[in-house]
């Protein structure tokens, strides 16, 4: 009995998988230029600064580069609306 149970169950799984149509993932295009990827790990790596010494001049330039980013990517949004 048990051993018609599993076959059956076997024999589901198997229909099921055969039946389901595969896909492969998609992967997300990584338009972003060099510059602002960039932009970004200098924005990390101040954080990580800031995070650890907790001094005015860290705070002031992680501002400083996460201003930049904002617009750089502000600029990257615009243009990409226009196009």
């Amino acid at each position: 009995m048990e051993m018609e149970t599993n076959n059956l169950i076997n024999m589901l799984q198997y229909a099921a998988k055969k039946a389901t149509p595969s896909t492969e993932p998609q992967r997300a295009t990584n338009n972003v230029p060099s510059e602002t990827k960039r932009i970004i790990a200098e924005k990390r790596k101040t954080m990580a600064t800031l995070q650890i010494t907790h001094t005015p001049d860290s705070k002031r330039k992680y501002n400083q580069i996460s201003n930049k980013l904002k617009s750089k990517l502000h600029e990257l949004r615009k243009e990409s609306f226009t196009a």
